[in-house]
């Protein structure tokens, strides 16, 4: 629990979900740090796709099996967590997109 208010508490599943959103949402990254660590280039379309699905999968199971033991996880957190990175993903790209062309870079 790392939040004082009754309401918001954030549990160790909810940094589970957020890492999976991550590599949903970021899979760019993921891949360029997975290469770094592999020695190997990753980020064509077949990388991407299959780590989207494994991502996918992972967070179904993780889901099903959590919500069997903590009931009162809602079906519909994951949608949270990848709805806040891509908001954050899209504000990042609006930014450097008006920077490029206010510099002309």
């Amino acid at each position: 629990m790392i939040s004082r208010s009754p309401e918001l508490y954030l549990h160790w599943y909810d940094l589970i979900i957020a890492g999976l959103a991550a590599a949903m949402v970021y899979p760019d990254c993921v891949l360029a740090w997975l290469g770094q660590v592999r020695g190997r280039r990753l980020g064509k379309w077949p990388h991407i796709l299959l780590l989207e699905a494994v991502a996918l999968i992972v967070t179904i199971v993780a889901m099903l099996l959590l919500m069997l033991i903590f009931p009162r996880i809602v079906w519909w957190e994951p949608f949270f967590y990848v709805g806040v990175a891509s908001i954050v993903r899209f504000i990042y790209w609006f930014i450097a997109e008006m920077i490029n062309k206010f510099f002309d870079l």
